[in-house]
C-alpha cells in the first residue's frame, strides 16, 4: 500500500510481493508493510527506515524511496553506490540508467519521467526481483491515479541477465 504521495509494486520471479512494498530493508518479515511505517518511524525506541520498494531477501537489498535508489549490503546502506556501477547513462535531470554488481548480485535502476524509477535485482541463485516506484503510483492508489493510469506495474519484460 502506498504511503504519502508515492508507492510501488514489487515482484519476485514475476509474482507480486506486497510485503516488500513500503517496508524496511531486512525487516520485511517482521514489520507490517504500509502507511504506519512512514509516519510511525519508531519501534521500541528505534527509528526505522522504510522504502517504497524493497528488493532482495539475502545479503543485498536494492530499494527505492520516491524516485531514488539505495543499495544495502548486510544490513547497512551503501553511501557511495558508484563504486559498484558497471554502466551509467544520463544525469540527475535526465532519464538515468545505473547498472552494477555487488558480491555476485546484479542490479539496475532506471529513473524516468521525473518521478518514476524501475529497479531490478538478480540474486546469485537467479532469483529476479523487479519493481516500479513513483508518484501517485503503486498498490495504495486507485487504478485511475496519475501514475497508475500512465504506467504499467511491471517494469522490464527482459531480465538484466538475459
Amino acid at each position: 500500500m502506498a504511503y504519502g504521495n508515492w508507492g510501488a509494486f514489487v515482484y519476485k520471479n514475476g509474482e507480486r510481493q506486497p510485503e516488500w512494498e513500503d517496508n524496511t530493508p531486512y525487516r520485511e518479515n517482521e514489520l507490517i508493510s504500509g502507511y504506519w511505517q512512514a509516519f510511525g518511524r519508531k519501534e521500541d525506541g528505534e527509528i526505522i527506515s522504510p522504502h517504497h520498494a524493497v528488493l532482495g531477501k539475502d545479503r543485498v537489498r536494492v530499494c527505492a524511496h520516491k524516485a531514488y535508489f539505495m543499495l544495502y549490503l548486510d544490513g547497512k546502506e551503501i553511501e557511495d553506490t558508484d563504486q559498484y556501477l558497471v554502466e551509467a547513462e544520463g544525469g540527475f535531470d535526465d532519464d538515468a540508467l545505473r547498472q552494477g554488481e555487488i558480491e555476485g548480485y546484479k542490479f539496475r535502476a532506471k529513473e524516468f519521467g521525473g518521478n518514476m524509477i524501475d529497479l531490478e535485482l538478480i540474486e546469485p541463485d537467479g532469483t529476479c526481483w523487479q519493481s516500479r516506484c513513483g508518484y501517485a503510483f503503486g498498490s495504495g492508489w486507485p487504478s485511475n491515479s496519475e501514475g497508475n493510469r500512465y504506467y504499467n506495474a511491471m517494469p522490464w519484460k527482459e531480465r538484466l541477465d538475459e
